[in-house]
């Protein structure tokens, strides 16, 4: 991913999420049950650092910041939340990555689990809208505020208003056939990737038949038209498999495939070209190691 942000803006992105503490805020629908309120896509648009008067005048440690989304780089920050699981997405205009992790409700606090941290955030909801308050402190007391507003928006918002084949009838879409039950980037519900756009993955995530770890990607394209696909930086700990399998499929759910490959240890590129015969791609990585991470992008191959 290319990192667009001036060096001060890198630090409060770093912190924002998870890496700050959040003490409890009331919230304005109390009879409301937490997990339906925050389950869904929320869009970041502002982060502002506030300090206090003190701080305002001496300029030492905190200074006022504030960043509004997207930026002038064209860099936006969502959350996902769904039934447990945790999703942080970063769009750019020239890639998207996901971090993934889990989350708890008590009250109107939430915990989010990532990388082995957890972090705790008050949250207040109106509408839909919320914001996140955090108290920043130092030795001698508090320093100031980081508050962090966004809305909710629909799923995968930086997929539906960007992609350039998207079809307007829903009963035409790729995603017609899947499954929403399932967790977002399992085989029964692929993960919604642009052309044109590089893709970074963490790790894989448990089948629902608990036999390895997969994430599995999609992308509504030109039918009859041949795509390349390109891999880089794939790693894994390949501590319980000698391989990572790499897969490409047409349309759901007897999807044609078009590419299989069985990349091993030293190995961390990969090219090929696909050319399906409907509007749909799918690509599959498959592992029985969880910590499998890559890079890929899919563009519209050049004649030969």
């Amino acid at each position: 991913m290319k990192h667009f942000y001036k060096p001060l803006v890198i630090s409060l992105i770093i912190t924002l999420i998870p890496g700050v503490v959040l003490p409890g805020c009331s919230r304005d629908d109390k009879d409301a049950n937490p997990d339906e309120t925050l389950e869904g896509v929320w869009k970041i648009i502002s982060y502002k650092i506030q300090p206090t008067v003190q701080q305002a005048a001496e300029g030492e440690v905190l200074k006022d910041t504030t960043i509004l989304y997207p930026t002038d780089e064209g860099v936006q920050l969502y959350l996902r939340l769904n039934n447990g699981e945790y999703e942080k997405i970063i769009v750019t205009p020239t890639d998207t990555t996901f971090e993934n992790g889990s989350y708890q409700i008590s009250g109107s606090e939430i915990v989010i689990s990532l990388d082995n941290t957890q972090s705790k955030y008050g949250f207040t909801i109106s509408g839909s809208g919320i914001t996140l308050i955090n108290k920043l402190k130092a030795e001698d007391g508090e320093i100031g505020e980081k508050i962090i507003s966004g809305v909710k928006v629909a799923e995968d918002p930086f997929f539906d208003k960007h992609y350039p084949y998207n079809n307007e009838d829903p009963q035409l879409s790729c995603s017609v056939s899947h499954n929403e039950n399932v967790s977002i980037g399992l085989s029964d519900n692929p993960m919604p990737v642009l052309p044109n756009v590089e893709i970074r993955g963490e790790k894989l995530f448990s089948t629902l038949n608990n036999n390895g770890f997969e994430n599995r990607f999609y992308l509504e394209i030109k039918a009859g038209t041949s795509y390349s696909v390109q891999i880089t930086n794939l790693e894994s700990d390949y501590a319980l498999s000698d391989y990572v399998e790499i897969s490409a499929s047409d349309a759901l759910p007897l999807g044609k495939v078009l590419f299989v490959a069985e990349i091993e240890e030293g190995v961390s590129t990969l090219s090929f070209k696909v050319q399906p015969s409907s509007g749909c791609l799918y690509i599959r990585f498959f592992s029985y190691e969880e910590n499998v991470s890559f890079s890929f992008i899919v563009e519209e191959a050049l004649p030969d």
